[in-house]
């Protein structure tokens, strides 16, 4: 995964994954029946929450924590990801050179003799 560049399309990308994450935090809020509080700043400090009740209350709730049940940082989600990015690539690779002849023949196209043309209509 690499940072968009880009500055509308980065903007774009926020908006809908920003979206999403709140989407999934509503859906994990109902179906497991759990407090949520989601901040988020963006690229120029801006602050965006969403909390399943009232953020306040989360917030002092979550003070009043000496230490969490689980804290994750990026990191750490790059370190458990790793392995099974590794394994789709070694699977993808394996997937491509396993391919039947008669697979490869149809994807690969003979040179066409000079002066032909192929076009394609739809």
């Amino acid at each position: 995964m690499r940072k968009n560049q880009r500055t509308e399309p980065s903007q774009v990308t926020f908006t809908k994954r920003k979206f999403g994450l709140m989407k999934k935090a509503y859906e994990l809020s109902v179906l497991c029946d759990c407090e949520i509080a989601l901040i988020i700043f963006n690229s120029s400090n801006k602050l965006f929450q969403y909390a399943s009740t009232d953020m306040d209350k989360v917030l002092l709730k979550y003070t009043e924590y000496n230490e969490p049940h689980e804290s994750r940082t990026n990191s750490d989600i790059v370190e458990e990801a790793a392995p099974l990015h590794k394994r789709r690539e070694q699977a993808a690779v394996v997937s491509a050179h396993s391919a039947s002849p008669s697979l490869q023949i149809c994807t690969e196209s003979p040179p066409l003799p000079a002066g032909y043309v192929v076009k394609v209509q739809k």
